[in-house]
């Protein structure tokens, strides 16, 4: 028999994108009388990489070799500034629960959304990583044609 699945999860980071995702999966999240996880992922780097943050989160101007303390203060600072953006388009009515992980996106959110098991995943189309999504593969892309769970792209 299928489990039943309880949440939405909107994986945001502060892009506008990002903002339109959270406001699609709180509309869901209403609709469907579930409670809404927005998921933010820290890009954390390697032991011998740099740190370079968007100016958007907020987090580092300039690349810095960080502690593991100063590594998670830059993601409690950045996390702050991509929730409250998201928690401005996603309104009022619905039950939140914000999540901070660290690591590489695709796999942290693949990560969070097996255990959780949610009705659906809410990414955009475009995040922060312009340049990394014409490099790398975009995000959504990925997760679209690497995990089993049900990704909207907003």
């Amino acid at each position: 028999m299928p489990t039943q699945t309880t949440r939405i999860i909107a994986a945001v980071d502060g892009s506008e994108d990002a903002g339109r995702a959270a406001a699609v999966a709180a509309g869901l999240a209403r609709e469907m009388k579930r409670p809404l996880t927005l998921l933010y992922v820290f890009p954390a780097p390697g032991p011998h990489e740099f740190v370079s943050l968007d100016s958007v989160t907020g987090a580092l101007a300039e690349p810095a070799v960080l502690s593991p303390q100063g590594l998670e203060e830059a993601s409690r600072k950045a996390a702050g500034k991509v929730f409250a953006a998201a928690r401005k388009a996603v309104g009022d009515g619905v039950e939140i629960e914000e999540r901070i992980v660290s690591g590489a996106v695709v796999p942290e959110i693949g990560k969070v959304a097996d255990g959780l098991k949610p009705a659906i995943v809410v990414v955009g189309r475009r995040g922060l990583g312009r340049l990394g999504e014409f490099l790398l593969g975009s995000v959504s892309n990925k997760l679209v044609h690497q995990h089993a769970f049900p990704v909207l792209v907003v």
